[in-house]
């Protein structure tokens, strides 16, 4: 059983990849291509609540393989977002403002929303949690861009 889980789980881990990046305009600012890419996250599992169920909650269940798959999905799209902001910013695909943590950090921050709202209310959709993981991603990317020290100010 486990590993038909983990079958399934590589299968939505490579769906979920392809809508992500066939998401995102590359001409786009730091906030669309955010917003699209928690459009194309959280709309993959708000059309299909059994696989979201079972990427986002009940693979911590099957043990420690499956967790392992989790956080190399985690870390890949952590790197993803790094360099989609790279590119953003105008800069090389290994310069951010950010330490490669926070990235992580994001990932898990959706995952973490998205399955709390699957375990709490799972009638809801998830794409309900857009605006606010937008928030969470525009207010950490944009902070850490004005607090560090050679950051331009920005206006206003």
């Amino acid at each position: 059983k486990e590993e038909c889980f983990l079958a399934s789980y590589e299968v939505a881990a490579g769906e979920l990849r392809r809508r992500i990046e066939n998401a995102i305009d590359p001409g786009a600012d730091w906030p669309t291509v955010v917003d699209s890419v928690l459009h194309a996250y959280l709309s993959t599992f708000t059309e299909d609540p059994v696989a979201g169920r079972a990427f986002l909650v009940e693979v911590e269940s099957v043990g420690p393989r499956a967790r392992k798959r989790k956080r190399e999905s985690m870390h890949r799209f952590a790197a993803f977002l790094k360099r989609a902001h790279a590119r953003v910013r105008g800069a090389g695909s290994g310069e951010s403002p950010m330490p490669d943590r926070l990235y992580v950090g994001l990932a898990h921050a959706v995952c973490e929303l998205a399955r709390e709202q699957l375990d709490t209310a799972p009638e809801k959709p998830l794409t309900e949690l857009q605006d606010d993981v937008l928030l969470l991603f525009t207010a950490t990317t944009e902070g850490a861009r004005t607090a560090t020290p050679d950051a331009t100010p920005v206006a206003g």
